[in-house]
């Protein structure tokens, strides 16, 4: 199980291109969200995930990261 989500969420288009923040959220409240090195590795794929989609789709204009 990953202790980091991803999701996507549509902001306001500027010019009439598509844009999207990515967000992530460190979900291991019970631990108050330590970045040890198991979140780092699952924080590391998270990145990797937002990266491909932002050169395959060229939306992503920011990443948000927070805490469960």
């Amino acid at each position: 199980m990953s202790a980091v989500e991803l999701d996507y969420r549509e902001v306001a288009a500027a010019a009439g291109v598509p844009a999207c923040a990515a967000l992530i959220t460190l979900s291991r409240p019970d631990q108050l969200n330590p970045i040890d090195g198991a979140m780092l590795a699952d924080l590391d794929h998270a990145l990797d995930d937002v990266e491909v989609r932002r050169v395959e789709r060229g939306d992503v204009r920011a990443i948000l990261v927070t805490g469960a």
